[in-house]
């Protein structure tokens, strides 16, 4: 055509509503017209956004410093084309545990605080208030722990300093799988990884290291104190077993669950999957297990209880599946 319709949005950290929003914060657009050859001047009259002052504390009332602050909109017709598009605005805590978030829609807001100290904590419904206001609201979250992890007679560094640390909640279900972490990390110089952000509670620790591994520990996690832990490393074992049908067939997929039995209670240590009739893992910490066979169309089944040694294979031997 002749012409063209421009939209504009402008956004600002402490000036948010702009040019088609109204004090009623719902959206009418405004458009700017321009015909061919034509020069347009256009002045944006800008509305300060709401803002939160906040203050994050433990619940002895200390503060908590580096918490990042993030906020969500989650009001329909108060949406800046800034939220809508699943933008967000941020802000991080300050040695007095204090944050400023600014240029805030109208409405109600979500907030997620997210630092070291205190893992991720979803703030609901939180009400922003007019610009100028020296209303403070506090945020009282509850600290977690940190281990710090030190491999002191590590002979030979693994490829890009990386080590496999698993942390087993004590006390669970021997099928919860879902609380137990096995993750990367990379040690630094002094052979040192950290672990952060732990729930309080119980848990048992050890480290896998290229094909060695460590002794399982029991810890205890208490919110904001660190725990020191050395691992002791030594050659794992291995472990084989042969999946069968009643007649002899290979069973393909399935999966495996190792159970560690420790005097008289069992712990869900991890899963795998065996193909073509065969399991097959190494690097397994020496002590007493059992496994737990589930595949499409069987019954689960579990072995008989069986020893792993330190540095030597163990055959578990053939495992019959019944429909």
């Amino acid at each position: 055509g002749e012409g063209v319709q421009l939209e504009f949005v402008i956004t600002h950290p402490e000036y948010k509503w702009f040019d088609f929003d109204t004090d009623g914060g719902k959206r009418r657009a405004r458009r700017t017209i321009v015909s061919a050859g034509e020069t347009v001047e256009r002045e944006f009259r800008m509305l300060r956004g709401l803002e939160i002052h906040g203050r994050v504390i433990d619940h002895e009332g200390k503060p908590i410093p580096k918490v990042v602050v993030s906020s969500e909109s989650i009001t329909q017709y108060y949406r800046h084309w800034f939220d809508a598009i699943g933008k967000k605005r941020f802000a991080t805590t300050d040695k007095q545990g204090r944050f400023k978030l600014g240029g805030l829609a109208r409405g109600k807001l979500n907030l997620v605080l997210t630092g070291v100290a205190c893992g991720k904590v979803y703030e609901n419904g939180v009400v922003a208030h007019k610009p100028g206001s020296k209303e403070v609201v506090e945020f009282v979250i509850k600290r977690r722990g940190r281990v710090i992890g030190t491999i002191p007679n590590l002979e030979k560094r693994p490829v890009g300093g990386r080590v496999y640390v698993t942390l087993e909640p004590m006390g669970d279900d021997v099928l919860n799988m879902d609380r137990m972490q096995r993750r990367r990390y990379v040690l630094n110089r002094l052979n040192q990884f950290a672990l952060e952000n732990v729930k309080e509670g119980s848990y048992r620790i050890w480290v896998h290291v290229d094909e060695q591994v460590s002794i399982p520990q029991q810890i205890e996690i208490e919110a904001g104190v660190p725990v020191n832990v050395t691992f002791e490393l030594a050659g794992g074992g291995l472990l084989e077993a042969r999946l069968r049908t009643a007649d002899g067939t290979p069973v393909d997929p399935a999966m495996a669950t190792l159970i560690a039995v420790t005097e008289g209670k069992e712990h869900a240590l991890g899963r795998f999957v065996g193909r073509e009739g065969t399991i097959a893992t190494d690097s397994v910490v020496p002590g007493r297990y059992r496994l737990q066979i589930d595949a499409a169309g069987f019954a689960p089944v579990r072995s008989e209880v069986f020893d792993v040694l330190e540095g030597r294979p163990t055959d578990v031997g053939i495992i019959t599946l019944e429909p």
